[in-house]
């Protein structure tokens, strides 16, 4: 399968700080991978780069052969980014989604009408609701049906799960699985639980990334886990042993 996405020594700073630090990456055509990293380690700054919302500090990245630096405008035809501010309050829940699927069925193929497709994504009930009036869960679930219904064919997702209840998230589960193969899809994710629907991981630290397979990141992860228990458990015993908290120092020799 060809390379869909082919990051080239991406550097992204904010004042002299680099957030990413000579990044690359490849990722296939149809490929599913989960960017994976502690808070702050740069998944949502990678997203909005390659989104073309963030502009790299040098470094380039290509999807579908369309260079971050060079053609911005031709890589957003084929990316779907689900951003916070995609949604206007103003609008009702119908006006939304045939706002943006009027504007993309210019550039895409769009494969669903306004009400089947909010139909699809359970919003139908919801239609004639002005968006302000949304609780977080269904916003959530608004601006993901908004970025799949456009049809892109690279679908940056970024902690899409967040705000979900139990049944949305179910919901967006399968239409993911449903897309698996079809759409190439990067989704930064906090929850390991969500990486067995994916083909790959990334794991973002320090400003630099490294691909793996699932099975060597939850491997990873889980040593990780008992690395920092065991440095918290030291922690705590010589806290409570050694003398080191005020509780304790009139109890000990110097």
């Amino acid at each position: 399968m060809r390379k869909i996405i082919l990051i080239k020594n991406l550097t992204k700073k904010f004042g002299n700080k680099p957030v990413l630090n000579e990044v690359s990456l490849e990722v296939r055509e149809g490929e599913f991978l989960a960017l994976i990293g502690e808070n702050g380690s740069g998944k949502t700054t990678l997203l909005k780069t390659l989104a073309t919302i963030l502009k790299p500090n040098s470094g380039d990245a290509f999807i579908c052969e369309h260079s971050l630096v060079a053609a911005p405008l031709e890589v957003r035809k084929v990316v779907g980014y689900c951003a916070e501010n995609l949604i206007y309050d103003e609008l009702t829940v119908r006006e939304n989604v045939g706002f943006y699927l009027n504007i993309y069925s210019k550039i895409r193929e769009v494969k669903f009408g306004v009400d089947s497709g909010l139909e699809d994504f359970g919003l139908l009930g919801y239609a004639d609701e002005k968006t302000s009036n949304l609780s977080k869960g269904y916003r959530q679930r608004l601006g993901i049906a908004i970025t799949i219904l456009t049809n892109p064919k690279v679908l940056l997702l970024d902690e899409p799960y967040s705000n979900l209840d139990a049944k949305s998230a179910k919901m967006l589960e399968e239409k993911l699985s449903g897309l698996k193969g079809k759409v190439t899809i990067l989704m930064a994710t906090h929850d390991l639980s969500r990486l067995d629907m994916c083909d790959s991981v990334a794991i973002l630290s320090s400003g630099k990334i490294e691909k793996c397979t699932v099975k060597d990141a939850e491997e990873r992860m889980l040593n990780s886990k008992v690395k920092n228990n065991e440095i918290k458990n030291k922690t705590e015993n010589k806290t409570e042993f050694g003398g080191s908290s005020n509780k304790y120092n009139n109890c000990f020799y110097n």
